[in-house]
């Protein structure tokens, strides 16, 4: 009995098989052939890119949040309606006979404003810290836009600060008298000085409650009245 060759493994005792000619004598790629082939694949893939493909603008969380909030009409997943209210450079007066209630609160977000709105808006917003006069019309025909006019105190009816926003759900409108600032200490030099007149209108298309329960916040005020959503009457002629 022979002994075995401990030097080499059982399965490597075979004879191996020469390569061929045509591997042993291949040589390998030139580079500049790879450095041509990379740069006409640059190439055609850029090309192709800025030909065809649709032009998408990069996602940017805060204007996705601003243009959510500017959109005339926009429901959430809790059946609340955002309504963007526009400014008005030229308007008459309003001459109300409401009878609005205000209520003096503390902190009117958190203790007047609806759970389901805190968890749809991502930031707390901070309300003007003093009582507004604010004034409607009595009744709106359905679809038309509701006018609004309010009496803000110093230059903030000139200030861009100052934003009015505005949500519906089952037939109640929040108006929130809201400042676009960190903290309020920093409007504080647009918050003095006489009123002046600012009037807005919203759009109602979304309501369509025989009667609007209105609230209007500021940040220890809560202002409670009713408008009616009256249909327009057709007159004898029309008919």
């Amino acid at each position: 009995m022979q002994p075995m060759n401990e030097t080499e493994p059982p399965d490597l005792r075979k004879e191996q098989k020469p390569l061929p000619d045509s591997m042993r004598t291949r040589e390998p790629w030139p580079m500049w052939t790879i450095g041509v082939a990379i740069a006409v694949f640059i190439a055609l893939y850029t090309y192709i890119n800025i030909e065809y493909r649709k032009p998408e603008k990069p996602y940017e969380p805060y204007q996705a949040l601003k243009d959510k909030q500017n959109a005339p009409v926009l429901k959430n997943f809790y059946d609340w309606y955002a309504l963007k209210p526009t400014k008005l450079s030229d308007a008459s007066e309003i001459e109300t006979a409401l009878a609005i209630s205000t209520e003096i609160v503390s902190d009117a977000v958190e203790s007047e404003f609806p759970e389901q709105m805190k968890y749809f808006m991502l930031t707390k917003p901070v309300l003007v810290p003093r009582e507004i006069d604010i004034r409607t019309p009595t009744s709106v025909t359905p679809g038309a836009p509701l006018q609004i006019q309010l009496k803000l105190p110093g230059t903030l009816a000139d200030d861009d600060r100052y934003q009015l926003l505005a949500y519906y759900k089952d037939g109640d409108l929040y108006l929130l008298s809201s400042l676009f600032v960190e903290d309020v200490s920093e409007a504080r030099d647009a918050l003095s000085g006489p009123g002046q007149s600012v009037h807005y209108e919203i759009p109602t298309d979304p309501i369509e409650t025989p009667i609007i329960k209105v609230h209007h916040l500021t940040q220890n005020h809560h202002a409670r009245w009713q408008i009616v959503n009256d249909a327009p009457v057709e007159s004898e002629a029309a008919n």
